[in-house]
């Protein structure tokens, strides 16, 4: 069984008890527990997607401390998306052959579902290789890589013998979200909103893309210039995530 496999059938276990878990807990009325899901889909999302695997694996936009480094990837794995070299696979390749033939979560290429559930339904992503030579030599990208549902698994068990409610709702309701998050942004990033720059594909400016993923919703901004850890063009496109960055990266 291939890791992508594994990790297909780990994220739809998730889900199933994630779907049992949330009227359950709306019926025993347990609203701190929400919150603390809600808490978890916040930090964890803007400092593993937004920050960690995004901002500083894919682009490489800015450098940052080794311990701050290594907690923005294992934040990115608890999402429970991608490993971190699938994941800066994916989005280079995205950025290379955006809304063609070869990019991974095209809705013009792919459509809305084959955007949304493309890992589930076993669709071929035609990830470039050439995009990530470096990290498909890295023995650490290379070992969580492998790995990567074992290591997942293995810390939801974890969180379980602590108590159930922090394995189901403080995990497995946070990677629901994570997981349609992905979703929600692949599609709506290049069939909804705004767009500033006349760039050659389909990229807009979605304002619930920014409010879910607290600072990734300028996607046409961010397509125009890639590179940028801060996707702020106009005054008024506040970046919530640039300010953390500016904070933690090393001075330049």
């Amino acid at each position: 069984m291939q890791p992508s496999t594994k990790l297909k059938y780990f994220q739809i276990a998730t889900h199933a008890i994630a779907i049992v878990a949330i009227p359950y807990g709306i019926y025993q009325e347990m609203w701190s527990w929400f919150g603390w899901a809600l808490l978890v889909y916040f930090v964890v999302g803007v400092l593993g997607t937004t920050i960690g695997y995004h901002r500083m694996l894919a682009h490489n936009s800015f450098e940052t401390y080794a311990p701050i480094r290594y907690l923005l990837i294992f934040c990115g794995m608890l999402c429970s998306v991608s490993s971190p070299l699938t994941g800066v696979l994916v989005h280079r390749s995205h950025h290379k052959h955006t809304d063609r033939a070869r990019d991974p979560h095209s809705p013009s290429v792919m459509g809305y579902k084959g955007t949304w559930f493309g890992d589930w339904m076993g669709i071929d992503l035609k990830l470039d290789l050439r995009t990530a030579r470096k990290e498909l030599k890295d023995p650490f990208f290379k070992f969580t890589h492998q790995h990567y549902a074992t290591i997942l698994l293995l810390f939801v068990v974890m969180l379980a013998l602590v108590d159930w409610k922090v394995a189901v709702y403080l995990y497995c309701v946070p990677a629901l979200f994570f997981y349609h998050y992905k979703g929600f942004s692949n599609v709506f990033g290049h069939s909804w909103g705004y767009r500033s720059f006349d760039t050659d594909e389909d990229s807009r400016n979605c304002w619930p893309m920014h409010i879910l993923s607290f600072g990734d919703g300028w996607h046409n901004n961010h397509h125009k210039y890639p590179g940028r850890w801060n996707t702020q063009i106009r005054w008024w496109e506040l970046d919530p995530a640039a300010w953390i960055i500016w904070l933690i990266k090393k001075p330049t």
